[in-house]
């Protein structure tokens, strides 16, 4: 097996290239997805580049929301299908199975009611389904921003991404409902509601004065289908509240905006030989 590393991290818009540059050492990262990027991903190849790491990118993506840095050349993570606000790709490494890798950016609840959000993650889920059928994958990744909490409907409805917290019930494969099959994908993320692993109990922090208020909200999310479950490995899953060499969270243990408002996804994936 070959175990590929993934880090998936909003930026929020800023430019913490050392704290990237840091968990890329630290976690020896192969596959950098990032949301509300405001810089050329030329800028931050050369310092990656400066200590050793050599990372590639598409430069012609049509998507604007999510960009990919791969220590792989882009024959081997190549786009089937992008959007303004994700983009699926096949990572196909030699003699490697191949899966696919669904990265998006789902519009935010201040500009978007549920309605608007969950008809969003309708059509991309319907997308990927599409390309697993015309590409003959079963092993899907989808990460992103999800910009809504693990349990709320769009994220466990059955016509929409049907991603549930235990991997033995994600493992039946599919759910019948009125008389019609639909496949589960598993959230390991739910495991991150609360304070038991982490001080940072998820992965972006809003105060407001409203009589419903989750404070720590966890919208930076990974979802794994079934066939890939084996490959996926529960205990390296990490919301990073470090670098690797400092503290990414403010003295009060919340998101440090001078990096991002959000904090970075980890996890791992290994892929079999053929």
């Amino acid at each position: 097996m070959q175990e590929i590393r993934f880090l998936f991290w909003n930026l929020n818009r800023n430019r913490p290239f050392e704290e990237i540059i840091n968990i890329v050492e630290h976690h020896q990262i192969d596959v950098l997805i990032m949301a509300e990027v405001s810089f050329n991903l030329a800028i931050l190849v050369v310092e990656l580049a400066k200590k050793g790491y050599d990372f590639f990118h598409n430069p012609i993506s049509q998507c604007d929301k999510i960009k990919i840095l791969t220590r792989f050349k882009s024959n081997f993570l190549k786009p089937v299908f992008e959007r303004r606000r994700y983009s699926i790709n096949i990572l196909e490494l030699p003699l490697r199975e191949k899966i696919l890798l669904a990265s998006v950016h789902i519009p935010d609840k201040s500009n978007n009611n549920s309605n608007e959000q969950e008809e969003f993650s309708r059509l991309f889920v319907e997308q990927i389904k599409q390309q697993e059928e015309k590409l003959n994958i079963d092993k899907t990744i989808i990460v992103g921003d999800f910009n809504m909490n693990p349990f709320e409907s769009a994220m466990i409805k059955s016509t929409i991404f049907h991603a549930v917290s235990s991997s033995k019930i994600a493992e039946k494969l599919t759910r019948r409902v009125q008389e019609k099959d639909y496949k589960f994908f598993y959230n390991p993320l739910w495991s991150w509601l609360g304070d038991i692993r982490s001080e940072a109990t998820g992965s972006y922090y809003y105060n407001t004065s409203n009589y419903e208020n989750y404070f720590w909200n966890t919208f930076d999310q990974v979802l794994i289908r079934p066939e890939l479950i084996p490959n996926f490995d529960k205990e390296a899953l990490q919301i990073l509240d470090k670098d690797g060499v400092k503290s990414l969270l403010t003295a009060s243990g919340f998101p440090n905006k001078d990096y991002s408002d959000h904090l970075p996804l980890y996890f791992t994936i290994k892929l079999n030989l053929l």
